[in-house]
């Protein structure tokens, strides 16, 4: 019972760090893309595809 209290311990403060470390990390690069990406087709396809957008908006949520 010993090895394992010591082993839960370390669990918590492991995965915590964990997704401290993912977060930052991931929020820069999927701020970075989605927004990149989606500001630069909607307003490319709005234009030339004002019918294809809603479709397209529809399929992608």
């Amino acid at each position: 019972g010993e090895p394992g209290y010591s082993e839960a311990p370390m669990e918590a403060p492991v995965a915590p760090a964990a997704e401290d470390v993912v977060a930052p990390v991931a929020e820069p690069s999927a701020v970075d893309t989605p927004p990149v990406d989606s500001t630069t087709l909607p307003p490319e396809k709005r234009s030339s595809e004002e019918s294809v957008q809603p479709e397209s908006e529809t399929l992608f949520y």
